[in-house]
């Protein structure tokens, strides 16, 4: 049923279906506030409706009638009833079970089917209040409603908001629904609401959390380690919910002081001198900070995944601001305009723009000089005062594409190479994320985007063609050496103690041996490993045992064509290339060919190598061809359509061209021959590619 509800559902219900997201209702009925004291024809409007006991009082035979009007089959009406009535509750009394009791009404809580039901029902009120343009007839609605549903409105918790109106018709609108008149700050869906820019008061609630958190753990004495766990776990989730909507302003810098106290002093109120800078101390681990996030760089990543969405969704929400916030021409406002939204997203706007890009289609929704489709960055802002750019500034790529083709004029060419075109797609015009691989955004891309990098502690070249437990071995004795060193220092500047140097080397060795009981990593059978481990009075590790598999080489079927390819890297990434080797359904060798990519990463050159083969046997007739690779990871994303950005459209191009393409997997020493040819393509320049039609001496 949950695949069902975003076709059932109207799309004022977000809370539990799947695709929709609570922050769009919170949003939009921001926004809706700010709009309330505008003087307009008619009243101005708000109800905030409270249901008693929502669960326990709705009427199955009204959920059964809307399951019914919604399309739901008789048999799963009857279903659901028969579960219904199969339930039994008792009481506790004295510690002791009294009765079992038949239940008439009613859904369970915590049952996971008991919110769809729920909402399938409510939706019945939300869709006739859409209708609904008259205050009597709302009121005549609401009551039919509690009538037929066994719900009661609680009209004491309920609220009316009105504005735009004078006193008069707001002493009416208050006798006509019964109901108290409040005002803003209010709380909806867990945010409060407050007409314009947030304040400080507005979201001061959230440090009064963090602070009676802090409260309960005050006295408790907690190690270091179990500090930095309750930061990132607990103190730091806290404000995300609110920091989805809005911008936060000074109240970020006292929530961190607090964060910042209680790291390193265990108690809020206290500060401390450390050396080590917090944005330091908020780089992740492998860069020598502790893994916190910083709530700016949370704050603003939040803020750049709701004006993404904005850009592209087609929801209520996303139609309302976006007819609120642009101008005649598309573009986003410049100005001032009540809302407590706004300031978010176009605190944002400006880096959300640089890091997405266009995949053109049609091109109807891509502007030429100012939308990032062709470059890094927009024409206009690489060329701000060119007089052809100023005389057609409201261009589209549409113009540029006749029957799925480029075409460019002569003129535009010295603002872009031929080459640097992307492949028109057969669909429609997409934007895409170009933090991410895949084009799609996410909120750790755009916070690793957004936060300062440092050097990162590189082990790898230091235990190359080590086992893991000698690289864990060597590892923690640094840490421990470092660790006991400073140690060794405060004693001799704080008590004067004369230093001890065989001590000290006896300590450290006894302490790793001591830790040496986390390690869980496999040794290799050979004489280094024994030394080190000799070395430091540790026992022998489990070894890692070896199975010989027998690998064959496989030969495509009749009229296809087998394409072995590879594809190799130096320092990944660095320079990058990939080599392929064509052979017929006998195994006779057609063609061989190695590329120079440039700098790339492993992954990237396997990926590049498939699309480069893949053209080569489009435009040589090759149509119906298997290409195998020893990468799983390449294999797998060709297999699900999971390919990074840059590569899907043309990816899709190729497909369209041939008869049948498969991709398969195999191993490294089948594809020997075209490792080597990879090797060769890394050491050649970008885009030059040699190849041979004769059998090469390896493989004779």
């Amino acid at each position: 049923m949950y695949g069902l509800m975003d076709k059932v559902v109207s799309e004022q219900q977000v809370a539990f279906i799947k695709g929709r997201y609570i922050q769009e209702q919170i949003i939009l009925t921001s926004e809706m506030i700010n709009e309330l004291d505008v003087k307009r024809r008619g009243d101005n409007v708000g109800l905030k409706l409270d249901i008693t006991q929502a669960y326990d009082s709705l009427s199955w035979e009204f959920l059964f009638e809307a399951m019914r009007k919604f399309g739901f089959s008789e048999s799963c009406v009857k279903w659901l009833h028969q579960f219904f009535v199969s339930a039994r509750i008792y009481f506790l009394v004295d510690g002791g079970h009294v009765g079992f009791f038949p239940v008439s009404r009613g859904l369970r809580q915590g049952d996971l089917l008991s919110p769809i039901l729920f909402f399938i029902a409510e939706d019945v009120l939300s869709r006739s209040l859409r209708k609904m343009r008259n205050l009597q007839k709302i009121m005549k609605l609401l009551r039919d409603y509690q009538e037929s549903s066994g719900q009661v409105i609680n009209q004491v918790k309920s609220k009316v908001f009105v504005g735009g109106v004078t006193d008069l018709r707001r002493q009416q609108i208050d006798a006509e629904f019964q109901m108290p008149l409040s005002n803003f700050p209010n709380k909806y869906l867990g945010v409060m609401l407050h007409p314009g820019r947030v304040k400080t008061s507005t979201v001061w609630g959230f440090v009064e959390m963090l602070q009676n958190r802090l409260a309960s753990w005050i006295g408790k004495l907690l190690a270091f380690k179990d500090r930095i766990t309750l930061i990132k776990s607990i103190l730091c989730s806290i404000p995300i919910y609110n920091m989805s909507v809005y911008k936060w302003v000074s109240v970020m810098k006292t929530c961190e002081r607090i964060i910042r106290n209680f790291l390193w002093t265990w108690n809020p109120y206290d500060r401390k001198c450390v050396i080590l800078k917090w944005d330091k101390t908020c780089s992740p681990m492998e860069e020598g900070g502790l893994g916190i996030r910083r709530m700016e760089m949370v704050n603003k990543s939040l803020s750049r995944k709701l004006f993404g969405k904005m850009q592209s969704s087609e929801a209520e929400w996303d139609k309302y601001m976006r007819a609120k916030f642009t101008n005649i021409n598309g573009e986003w406002i410049t100005g001032y305009k009540k809302s407590s939204v706004w300031p978010g997203l176009n605190w944002v706007m400006g880096e959300v723009h640089q890091h997405t890009r266009w995949i053109p289609g049609t091109g109807e929704r891509i502007y030429v000089w100012r939308d990032n489709w062709v470059k890094d960055k927009s024409l206009y802002e690489l060329f701000p005062d060119d007089d052809y750019i100023l005389q057609n500034k409201d261009m589209k790529v549409s113009n540029l594409i006749v029957e799925g083709e480029w075409l460019i004029p002569q003129r535009m060419l010295h603002y872009f190479r031929v080459e640097e075109l992307p492949v028109i797609s057969r669909s429609e015009d997409k934007m895409i994320w170009s933090g991410t691989m895949s084009g799609t955004f996410t909120v750790s891309s755009a916070a690793e985007l957004i936060r300062n990098h440092y050097n990162k502690f590189v082990c790898d070249e230091i235990f190359k063609a080590q086992s893991s437990v000698v690289k864990e071995v060597w590892i923690l004795f640094a840490s421990i050496t470092m660790m006991e060193i400073w140690f060794l220092r405060n004693r001799i500047v704080l008590d004067e103690e004369k230093v001890d140097s065989v001590g000290l080397k006896q300590r450290i060795k006894q302490l790793t041996k001591d830790y040496s009981i986390r390690m869980t990593r496999y040794m290799w059978d050979c004489n280094y490993d024994y030394q080190v481990l000799r070395n430091f009075d540790l026992g022998r590790r489990p070894t890692k045992i070896q199975r010989i598999i027998e690998v064959k080489f496989k030969l495509p079927e009749e009229n296809q064509v087998l394409i072995c390819y590879d594809g190799a890297s130096r320092r990944n990434p660095g320079l990058a290339g990939y080599g392929f080797v064509y052979r017929s359904s006998s195994g006779e060798f057609i063609y061989a060919e190695s590329t120079g990519i440039g700098i790339a990463s492993n992954f990237l050159a396997e990926i590049m190598e498939v699309i480069g083969s893949a053209e080569w046997a489009v435009q040589n007739g090759k149509l119906n061809i298997i290409i195998c690779s020893n990468s799983y990871v390449v294999v797998q994303a060709y297999m699900t359509g999971k390919l990074p950005w840059f590569f899907q459209v043309r990816w899709e191009r190729i497909r369209s061209s041939l008869n049948n393409v498969q991709v398969d997997h195999n191993v490294r020493e089948i594809n020997f021959i075209d490792d080597s040819f990879a090797k060769r393509g890394a050491g050649l320049e970008r885009v030059y590619a040699r190849g041979i039609n004769i059998s090469p001496i390896l493989l004779q």
